[in-house]
């Protein structure tokens, strides 16, 4: 069964009910069986090898949008091209991507960060929150989760300041204006949740500036881009980037980090 990776759903069509068996009863076997993929492995995210020759310099965090889900296979999503951009002018420097598709803040922060700590890269780049943002909408909520969100970010950027890392953090995209958001098949959400998920982008988005700003990082502006609403950058699933998407994403990323491209 083909699974939505931002949103933890299945695409399997069929009544939502199934679906949420389905989905429960994963949860009951996870809970049983600890040694299924996916199941009570909640270590660090293993290190890629350095390649010869290569200095492991970038680090890539984040969830789908960096793990590359949706690209031409083989690409490496948006990290794989910045590889290709950076190659030009640090040709012994290396683009290490720890994106992993579902993933939160809080499981960056838990299993992302230690590995990027012990990398000690020049540039670490955070693309994280859409999966913090997908699972929660009732209002009752809206405080705690921006209080999670908020103190997951803290952690990251104070630790990757405290470790010389030059860090470079992304502001979020609208998600309810994404196709997907906008289809009962897949999420039934009214408009009354899309506009819940509009107001709860601007206050992630604010919460990511303030802390930015308090620990020196450089904020990259996706909140402003067409990526994930205009049909020629976006995949067939109406939520990730096609290859053409993650080549801007790729341009966007290298224009911010260039001046930190200087020997």
């Amino acid at each position: 069964m083909k699974r939505l990776p931002e949103t933890g759903k299945d695409i399997k069509k069929g009544p939502g009910r199934l679906r949420i068996a389905l989905r429960s009863f994963r949860r009951l076997l996870c809970a049983v069986f600890v040694v299924l993929p996916g199941c009570g492995n909640d270590g660090p995210v293993p290190a890629p090898a350095v390649l010869p020759g290569k200095t492991v310099a970038v680090v890539a965090m984040g969830d789908s949008l960096t793990e590359g889900t949706e690209d031409t296979p083989g690409k490496g999503g948006y990290p794989g091209r910045l590889q290709e951009l950076i190659e030009k002018t640090r040709p012994d420097w290396q683009v290490t991507n720890l994106g992993r598709a579902g993933w939160t803040s809080e499981q960056l922060l838990k299993r992302q960060l230690p590995t990027a700590l012990v990398i000690k890269p020049r540039i670490a780049i955070v693309w994280i929150g859409s999966n913090d943002l997908w699972r929660f909408y009732k209002a009752e909520q809206q405080a705690q989760d921006l209080k999670n969100f908020t103190a997951n970010i803290t952690t990251v950027l104070s630790s990757l300041k405290d470790a010389d890392v030059s860090t470079y953090i992304a502001l979020l995209d609208d998600q309810s204006k994404r196709p997907v958001a906008r289809t009962t098949e897949i999420e039934p959400y009214t408009q009354e949740d899309r506009d819940r998920m509009s107001s709860r982008v601007a206050a992630y988005n604010a919460a990511i500036r303030e802390q930015a700003a308090r620990y020196g990082a450089t904020t990259v502006d996706f909140y402003s881009t067409d990526i994930f609403t205009d049909p020629a950058t976006l995949a067939s699933d109406g939520n990730h980037p096609n290859a053409q998407g993650y080549n801007l994403i790729a341009e966007k990323w290298y224009a911010a980090i260039g001046p930190a491209l200087k020997p």
